[in-house]
């Protein structure tokens, strides 16, 4: 069993992951927690912000606020699968299956 949760935290400091959260204290204090997890973080201030490094990247985890200014979390969502169909679709699917 320990062998298996070795392998697990190994595994995870290969995943790219993209984290969206607008309010400062949040995101700082989960980026805290995060980083004991994952090595390669990248972080948005808000939708838009994610929508754009979204684009620029490819990444294996997003991790999402819902509300946000400038454009919210299920927004955002929406214009992936709108402009990313292929890329988004096991993410869009896996969000709603976990709600």
């Amino acid at each position: 069993m320990i062998e298996k949760i070795k392998e697990l935290a190994d595994f995870s400091k290969t995943i790219k992951v993209l984290y969206v959260e607008d309010n400062v204290d949040a995101r700082e204090s989960t980026l805290n927690m995060l980083e004991n997890l994952f090595n390669d973080i990248t972080i948005a201030i808000d939708g838009q912000d994610g929508l754009d490094k979204f684009s620029e990247g490819k990444f294996d985890l997003i991790i999402s606020d819902i509300n946000m200014p400038n454009m919210n979390g299920i927004e955002m969502i929406s214009k992936w699968n709108m402009k990313y169909t292929i890329r988004t679709k096991r993410f869009a699917n896996g969000l709603i299956n976990t709600l």
